[in-house]
């Protein structure tokens, strides 16, 4: 499978996670809206640090890939993330500290869908840009030290928003 067809399929399936997030918001009382008064998220914080983070994924897009990087050969099947990865994020009851940088403001219900339809489209314009570049190779650091290239980042991202759906889903309880 091509670099491309591995971005369309993971672009697909994010789109998937993505409707999957609006329904879950659309159906949570407006309780999980409000301020907390403990150390934990609540559904604004929540939307803020996911919006946070695809944002600068698409930087990651945009900042580190150079006009003279490798071009990816048309047969080159990427790295992808790993099952261990995968597993990781669907482990509700292992708790997670965010990275200083993905914290971020709160985002309050009655904006949060434009944002995110905003931020969709420029991580999709950012990564299509370069999709001639071979995106296996560049790799970035994750906070706890381990390296992940750009598709696995995307994937990754993925994996993440879904275990934020359970959480918020949590929160109406």
């Amino acid at each position: 499978m091509s670099q491309r067809d591995v971005i369309n399929q993971i672009f697909k399936e994010l789109d998937n996670i993505r409707e999957n997030l609006f329904q879950t918001i659309e159906m949570l009382p407006s309780s999980v809206f409000e301020p907390r008064f403990d150390s934990k998220w609540n559904a604004p914080k929540i939307l803020g640090h996911l919006a946070k983070f695809e944002t600068l994924l698409a930087e990651f897009f945009q900042n580190y890939i150079l006009p003279n990087a490798k071009k990816v050969s048309p047969a080159k099947n990427p790295k992808r993330l790993s099952e261990n990865w995968k597993d990781a994020m669907a482990n509700d009851s292992k708790k997670y500290e965010a990275p200083e940088i993905l914290r971020s403001k709160a985002v309050v219900k009655n904006s949060y869908k434009e944002l995110f339809i905003e931020n969709r489209e420029k991580l999709k314009q950012a990564v299509y840009q370069k999709i001639d570049k071979d995106f296996d190779s560049i790799v970035i650091p994750h906070p706890n030290g381990t390296k992940l290239n750009l598709v696995q980042w995307l994937e990754l991202f993925g994996a993440h928003e879904k275990r934020h759906i359970r959480q918020l889903e949590h929160l109406s309880f």
